[in-house]
């Protein structure tokens, strides 16, 4: 693949992507406010955390198959889904309820994150193939700075309206602007494949070819075998065989013989 000379809208779609893909990094901002929204222990929201690690691990496998398999901006797309869908669906999970919260937030949004930020790293990578320092600097900047942006996001929804709300205003956000990167993502245009244009090697100087049977005029008393080397003057009575090589001359009655002929098979 040739070098790229990148894509300013790729690397922008995947900066945004990766703003708000931190949240495994950014549990801490989310515990206590959990704790309290839904009654839960520390240990259950240690819990969430863990199985929210856990899904975004395994995430990672899956996703950059999924990439491989469908492009970027199918496991975008997914992504998005799965990680505004979690939050969503945490709006609605009933106070004390920990193992609906476990699977409808944190399994969907550990996979959706893992989903999203691979598949975005490795589009810009592809864009910027001569400058993959820069499409990761940028990528790992915007994941950085993640943390910080969804520390004043919650800190300013939940103080306000909620935990509940603030999960949901989270999901709003991620569905429209994960959504409108990953419909800009896909990978550079493949080189135009060229026709192979090898010919067959030429035979070395000097080598025999092979020639069919050449038949002479000479009945059972011809000799047993003739030989007819291409270009030779070699010559034989009776009429010449359809595609054989050599030169024929009347009144001989057996088939001649060079140096270099190649044996044939009886006249008949």
């Amino acid at each position: 693949m040739p070098k790229q000379n990148g894509n300013p809208k790729i690397l922008a779609a995947g900066a945004a992507v990766q703003l708000l893909t931190g949240i495994p990094a950014a549990w801490g901002v989310f515990q206590k406010p959990v704790m309290a929204q839904y009654g839960f222990s520390r240990g259950q929201a240690m819990l969430s955390f863990a199985i929210l690690v856990a899904g975004y691990g395994i995430g990672c496998a899956i996703g950059g198959f999924v990439q491989d398999q469908h492009g970027p901006r199918y496991a975008a797309l997914w992504g998005t889904a799965l990680l505004g869908g979690g939050s969503m669906g945490a709006a609605l999970v009933p106070q004390g309820n920990a193992a609906l919260f476990f699977l409808v937030y944190s399994i969907p949004a550990g996979v959706g994150s893992a989903f999203l930020a691979p598949a975005v790293l490795a589009c810009a990578q592809k864009w910027y193939a001569s400058r993959k320092g820069l499409a990761t600097g940028v990528s790992g900047a915007a994941m950085g700075l993640s943390g910080a942006f969804l520390t004043v996001f919650v800190g300013f929804v939940e103080n306000r309206w909620g935990m509940r709300v603030c999960f949901a205003a989270l999901g709003v956000v991620v569905l429209a602007v994960c959504g409108a990167s990953a419909a800009v993502l896909q990978n550079p245009p493949q080189p135009a494949k060229r026709k192979s244009g090898k010919r067959p090697a030429a035979p070395p100087d000097g080598a025999h070819h092979a020639v069919p049977p050449v038949c002479c005029g000479g009945g059972a008393g011809s000799p047993a075998h003739a030989a007819v080397q291409p270009g030779d003057s070699d010559h034989c009575s009776g009429p010449r065989p359809a595609g054989a090589v050599g030169t024929l001359v009347r009144g001989s009655g057996q088939c001649g013989q060079r140096s270099r002929a190649v044996a044939l098979p009886r006249c008949q």
